[in-house]
């Protein structure tokens, strides 16, 4: 979202999602999006997805009946990626 979207649009060559400042990087693209951020001069953090692990949210609805859309999704610092250090290691390739 937001300044993130707008430097994965404009130095990866990603679309925008739905015409607002929204973008991601499909996870086989990801080392190629890394190399354009770190050689433009940028350090990139990488988040990844955490696995759901609260028993009470498997299930049933949320609190606003939309289901398990609604709920925000719980991420976690991976990895910084800098020039000095370009080569992203996914945590599931660490397990």
């Amino acid at each position: 979202f937001g300044i993130d979207a707008i430097l994965l649009v404009e130095y990866c060559g990603l679309n925008p999602m739905a015409r607002k400042a929204r973008a991601g990087c499909p996870i086989k693209n990801i080392q190629s999006a890394l190399d354009d951020l770190t050689s433009a001069g940028f350090n990139v953090a990488v988040y990844e997805e955490a696995a759901d692990t609260d028993a009470s949210s498997s299930g049933g609805a949320s609190s606003s009946g939309r289901g398990s859309k609604s709920r925000l999704k719980h991420r976690m610092l991976a990895q910084i990626v800098t020039s000095a250090s370009p080569t992203y290691v996914s945590i599931s390739l660490r397990e």
